[in-house]
């Protein structure tokens, strides 16, 4: 009877011990970075983040700037399409 209790406290204590090991992922903080789009060219831009358009409301006239956007810290690919004609 005593040698199962020892068995079971025995166990009780690796469970103890195993699940104070820190094994959790730490995550970077990755701080935003703000730019501001300002047109100075004669043609009519859209400007794309990723592949992702983001003057979406209207495109950069010449002269007019887009305010400041955030983005993720890091490698971005920036791009700058003139705007079609229909």
């Amino acid at each position: 009877m005593i040698k199962g209790l020892y068995i079971v406290l025995f166990f009780a204590a690796i469970l103890i011990a195993e699940s104070c090991k820190n094994n959790d992922e730490v995550f970077p903080n990755i701080q935003p970075c703000f730019f501001n789009v300002v047109n100075a060219s004669p043609d009519t831009l859209n400007f794309y983040l990723n592949g992702t358009r983001q003057n979406d409301n209207s495109s950069l006239f010449p002269g007019s700037a887009s305010g400041y956007t955030s983005i993720p810290s890091g490698s971005e690919n920036i791009q700058f399409k003139k705007k079609r004609r229909l």
